[in-house]
């Protein structure tokens, strides 16, 4: 089995005729290095085709994925300053937000998406928390968290019981 503890996305479009040691390079260029147990996404400019890059700790693994219909939501350079600029104002108290057990997010309407044909529903459906799903990703998570326990600061704990009792309720 491969281990993935971080996932890092690239905005920028890869060339899916790229083999791993071009995509390899790319993960040195924009990321610095390809750490262990970490998967660096990719996708072209039409984002209807993604590629990973892993690295399980001994070498590396790539991966292509292909859509038949549609694209996959792929965040650019200006999708980034769209979240940042609601984020301002957020602090100047001119945005509102959507309370969710993970935390506070954007409603389609808080977001400027001239330029963008970004439709409500895919964001409603992207934004969307499944309350027993992420029940079901906390309980993969306690296996590497009782290896931690003794180590893991209290912050980290108490925020997961949050967590908890928030997808709970």
């Amino acid at each position: 089995m491969i281990r993935v503890e971080a996932v890092w996305l690239a905005v920028e479009p890869l060339d899916m005729r790229s083999g791993s040691e071009a995509a390899l390079a790319r993960v040195v260029h924009v990321f610095g290095s390809a750490r262990p147990h970490h998967a660096y996404l990719f996708a072209n400019r039409r984002a209807n085709r993604m590629k990973v890059l892993v690295h399980d700790g001994i070498g590396v693994w790539l991966a292509a994925r292909r859509l038949n219909q549609g694209k996959f939501v792929w965040p650019g350079f200006g999708d980034n300053m769209r979240v940042l600029k609601w984020i301002i104002e957020r602090v100047e108290g001119k945005a509102s937000a959507r309370q969710t057990a993970l935390g506070n997010i954007p409603e389609y309407d808080n977001l400027d998406w001239s330029g963008s044909s970004f439709a409500p529903d895919l964001f409603h459906a992207i934004t969307s928390v499944d309350r027993m799903q992420w029940q079901q990703e906390l309980k993969l998570h306690d296996e590497l968290l009782s290896k931690l326990e003794h180590g893991m600061p209290a912050p980290l704990q108490e925020r997961r019981q949050r967590l908890e009792a928030a997808l709970i309720a």
